[in-house]
């Protein structure tokens, strides 16, 4: 039997076991117990909090003959049927795919007709708000004169894209983001039923990554799980969320706090070194920043705080203030600068150089001696990055030194064929990677948390008009981003709007690419002398052949004008 992904093992089958959505999965029950069901519903809300499956579990209990109190009992042959997919009363449509006029037309010719199984036909459109204005008309003609037994159930993620003559005709049901405690219990319940040790911190990273998607933890697990199947550790969980660690955030803001610029540079390096992108830190040091302000006020956060976050706290809220407005000036910068690790390093240097949070004593001659000593190095360290900036601009033209030599590892499995690579490379063109890379940072912003800490492990580094190769961090990494479902597609449409050209995606692991690109590079570097060599040949032929033709015109002209008293001394010679 095939693997089964854990967001489809455990999506929901009743209404208990929606998690997050207490108060709409009561009241769809009590409606469904008093049979007071409406023609049309409209569900509403971030992506992955259960919209689909509230209406397939409502599409159960309607037509499930052992109903009780509302919830199906998922054991008839009806409940089993739609939860296959296969119940000939349960249309699920998808309007990203099907949002023309005519289809709609084509259902609103269908619905006329009554349920051949159940009690009621139930029609899921999902994406509803990807529908054509026609298809939008259309569809507002069958809710204004539905038929007996036929139920709507209209899902989106964009309710403001959805007309008022659609929302004024349907019941409405707002979906809310799965907070970070819900998910974290439910991640864990799932690991202690499959007998996987996991550490706490890994499951909060996860939980927050999900940005309040139940799917999107559910899949971040899945490919935490598939780095080691036997535990669930903080390293792992990190990887494919692309958070930080928790103690980075907190040691980073304490030394800023305390004007320990040499300590947060250090820490910042460090990151930067194993590859973090510098957008990610100012993003999560943005997020770290407004927790501690809501703990200022509230001493409420959705996870637990740790000692030295607690202590971070004490700064004044002044100063938060101002490190947030610096760190978020900062991150606006970042849109447009070719030296986003210069831009981290004056940040860090800036924000702790802020007045203390906590009044020095005037009469300490230490506490002196301490700020004094602070503050000359920060003096320091500007000089040092104006010094960097000098350099940059001197040494522009030159190419970057290559890196360390890095231990060999054993590769793995090459996701991609190499002809896909070699395809790439071969029609490469230079401005076309330069387009990708300078949209790289807005194109991973329209991506789900699952597809954008996937690809936050890579990076482009040959395109052309058919493809964009894309180094990741680990094969591994490389194989989840090509078997994703829907990320393929969405790395062609959202290129096609940004770029526009729509390249396929070709993800191979840096230890593959290597080799590949650099036996390229020595095959072209031999076809360029052999076709080199071979136009000189050319050209000396050419030339020989044209001096040739224009002596022997010679010949025959002077032959011409004085007779057989010319003689060719070419041919005198032969």
């Amino acid at each position: 039997m095939s693997y089964q992904a854990l967001y489809r093992k455990y999506r929901s089958q009743t209404f208990s076991e929606m998690v997050g959505q207490e108060n709409i999965s009561n009241a769809l029950k009590n409606e469904i117990k008093t049979g007071k069901i409406s023609h049309a519903y409209l569900f509403s809300g971030p992506r992955g909090t259960g919209k689909t499956s509230a209406a397939k579990i409502f599409a159960k209990a309607v037509n499930c003959p052992n109903q009780q109190d509302g919830e199906p009992c998922n054991q008839c042959e009806v409940c089993q049927q739609i939860t296959d997919g296969i119940y000939d009363d349960v249309l699920e449509i998808d309007a990203a795919s099907n949002n023309g006029v005519d289809e709609i037309r084509e259902l609103r010719d269908k619905v006329n007709y009554a349920p051949t199984q159940g009690q009621y036909k139930v029609y899921i459109i999902d994406e509803v708000h990807m529908l054509s204005t026609g298809a939008f008309n259309a569809l507002l003609k069958t809710l204004e004169e539905p038929p007996a037994n036929v139920v709507f159930i209209l899902a989106t993620t964009e309710l403001h894209k959805v007309p008022a003559t659609i929302l004024s005709r349907v019941e409405r049901f707002q979906f809310n983001s799965i907070q970070v405690e819900q998910i974290q219990q439910h991640l864990s319940r799932i690991l202690d039923e499959n007998q996987v040790r996991y550490e706490d911190d890994a499951i909060v990273a996860i939980a927050k990554a999900a940005l309040g998607g139940m799917r999107d933890a559910l899949s971040l697990l899945d490919q935490a799980l598939s780095l080691d199947d036997k535990q669930l550790t903080t390293d792992n969980a990190l990887i494919v969320s692309g958070l930080l660690s928790e103690q980075f955030k907190d040691d980073y803001v304490s030394a800023i706090i305390n004007h320990d610029a040499s300590s947060a540079i250090e820490s910042l390096n460090q990151l930067y070194d194993e590859g973090v992108q510098i957008n990610r830190i100012v993003d999560e040091l943005l997020a770290y920043l407004r927790d501690l302000l809501l703990f200022q006020k509230t001493k409420h956060l959705q996870v637990v705080p740790t000692e030295k976050f607690q202590i971070n706290s004490k700064a004044s809220t002044e100063l938060i203030i101002k490190l947030i407005n610096q760190a978020n000036q900062a991150l606006e910068n970042l849109r447009f600068s070719t030296q986003p690790k210069l831009i981290a390093e004056v940040l860090t240097i800036e924000l702790a150089n802020q007045q203390p949070s906590v009044q020095a004593n005037d009469e300490s001659l230490e506490g002196h001696a301490l700020i004094q000593n602070l503050k000359e190095e920060i003096d320091s360290l500007r000089r040092e990055v104006n010094q960097l900036k000098h350099n940059q601009s001197q040494n522009a033209e030159k190419p970057a030194a290559s890196p360390k030599q890095s231990i060999k590892k054993p590769l793995a499995k090459v996701t991609v064929s190499k002809d896909e690579i070699v395809a790439v490379l071969k029609a490469a063109e230079k401005q076309k990677l330069l387009d990708v890379l300078r949209v790289w940072d807005e194109f991973l912003a329209h991506l789900s948390p699952v597809q954008r800490a996937l690809l936050n492990a890579s990076q482009p580094v040959a395109a052309s008009q058919h493809g964009v190769v894309l180094d990741f961090s680990e094969e591994i990494l490389a194989k989840k981003a090509m078997e994703n479902e829907q990320l393929p597609d969405e790395f062609e449409n959202l290129l096609s709007n940004l770029v526009g050209f729509s390249p396929k995606m070709i993800g191979i692991g840096h230890d593959n690419w290597l080799p590949i690109r650099d036996q390229y590079r020595a095959q072209f570097r031999a076809n360029q002398k052999v076709q080199n060599d071979s136009e000189q040949d050319d050209a000396v032929n050419d030339r020989l052949k044209k001096e040739a033709s224009a002596h022997q015109a010679f010949v025959d002209e002077a032959k011409n004008l004085f007779g057989d008293i010319v003689t060719d001394v070419d041919e005198v010679k032969s």
